[in-house]
């Protein structure tokens, strides 16, 4: 007799095309961006805001009426436990000088990184079932930001001057330098330092599967990930962010290192051609060279004006965070906290954050907040190091160099806290950890 096949059940079967096209609708709003931005109380709600919660609670309806065993990832228990400390802190402090508007809006960032957590559970709920996996997601992914850096070179040539349009957005005035639709050209420098290793990763696994298991995919991918790469590499280059020039550096340099010593010398090359071409680029580096002299050896007082306002954010945020060291003056209200105090205007976009996530996150919760956040860091890279290890992975030794790279960005932008950075970076966890149903 014919051997009968069982059918597999609802909670094996892919999720439907329904909420494939809600998750990726979702995730396209990183191409408009700041654009689409209400300004609340100096800080803003995004459309993304408003919508991923929509698009979680379906999923959540349709996976627990077919299976009720949620999927679980590293990063859950420490967000949890970071939400709590942050909740405790706000609330703590509330009475300060926090209105119940202004509170209500600090809170609700604590919600924006609860939903960010429950879209890296819908990424690995999405891909980890066959047929579906991680080339379908980093092919996807990939599209939404080349679009987004398409639109940033259409902004670069065409209208290279909108300090106009940020005086009036309370967005900090950056003219000839690319900025796409996020208005700051360090967030989208942080944007490609974390995605050019995980590119770089993808693009060796390719080579991989094309020599050992499926011959016929590598044309496409032959011109597909190349130009990918190009684009991401002109549209770093065109934002003259320092900041964002070196986590890139640091994090494409970590990956060679692991994964392919040679091309160390070929990138080396490559940025020494590119600085010598180029007299900006050149001026900026000599500005941060007159910094570090300044600072380190001493022999100098070349502080760049933009590196001069940074240390002066570092210096007021530390004295802010001493008063209150262990649970800080409450998540997400240093805008608040620090207008009260004289040290930003409130009503600047720019002025939710210190110009460091590690020290806003120690001003807003404090120590004990610091010690989690640096716990969910940890936890998110070893958890894609050792996908590395355990699978060879290339894309995952990319994401845990990405993650690196994002870190040395975050200490001079508040960018690990950046909404679109954040969802990119949560959504990249979720799809790219290993899942036995994909074994």
């Amino acid at each position: 007799m014919p051997t009968l096949t069982p059918s597999p059940s609802l909670a094996q079967l892919p999720l439907p095309g329904w909420l494939r096209g809600l998750y990726w609708s979702c995730l396209f709003l990183l191409v408009p961006g700041m654009l689409l931005r209400l300004p609340v109380g100096g800080a803003g709600v995004l459309l993304v805001d408003l919508y991923a919660p929509v698009v979680l609670g379906l999923w959540g309806l349709y996976r627990f009426s077919f299976h009720r065993q949620w999927p679980s990832l590293p990063l859950v228990a420490p967000v949890l436990l970071f939400c709590l400390l942050g909740t405790a802190s706000l609330f703590l402090r509330a009475g300060d000088v926090l209105t119940p508007s202004t509170l209500a809006l600090s809170w609700f960032f604590v919600v924006r990184l609860l939903y960010f957590t429950g879209f890296a559970l819908f990424s690995y709920d999405l891909f980890a079932r066959p047929p579906y996996g991680p080339q379908r997601f980093l092919r996807g992914l990939s599209l939404i930001a080349g679009l987004v850096l398409l639109g940033g070179v259409i902004q670069f040539y065409l209208y290279p001057d909108l300090s106009a349009i940020s005086k009036e957005g309370q967005w900090d005035p950056h003219i000839g330098r690319l900025l796409g639709t996020w208005m700051d050209p360090n967030f989208i420098g942080g944007f490609i330092g974390l995605l050019l290793p995980v590119w770089c990763g993808w693009w060796y696994d390719s080579l991989h599967l094309h020599t050992t298991k499926v011959p016929h995919q590598l044309p496409r991918l032959v011109l597909f990930l190349p130009a990918l790469l190009g684009l991401g590499a002109l549209c770093l280059f065109l934002t003259y962010s320092r900041s964002g020039y070196l986590a890139a550096l640091v994090g494409l340099a970590v990956f060679f290192l692991v994964r392919d010593r040679r091309m160390l010398f070929i990138g080396a090359l490559i940025v020494s051609l590119a600085i010598t071409a180029t007299p900006r680029v050149q001026q900026r580096l000599l500005q941060l060279s007159g910094t570090v002299k300044a600072l380190i050896l001493r022999d100098t007082d070349e502080i760049d004006p933009t590196a001069s306002l940074r240390l002066q954010s570092w210096r007021r945020s530390l004295r802010l965070g001493a008063q209150r060291p262990l649970l800080g003056v409450g998540y997400n209200s240093y805008r608040y906290h620090a207008a009260d105090a004289g040290i930003v205007d409130g009503n600047y976009f720019s002025s939710g954050g210190s110009d460091s996530t590690l020290l806003t996150v120690f001003v807003t919760t404090g120590l004990l907040g610091l010690s989690v956040f640096l716990w969910l860091l940890w936890r998110l890279w070893w958890g894609a190091f050792v996908g590395y290890l355990s699978r060879q992975s290339s894309v995952s030794l990319g994401l845990s160099c990405g993650l690196l790279s994002l870190l040395v960005h975050s200490q001079f932008v508040n960018s690990l806290l950046y909404p679109f950075i954040t969802l990119t970076l949560f959504s990249l966890a979720g799809a790219l950890t290993p899942n036995p149903l994909n074994s």
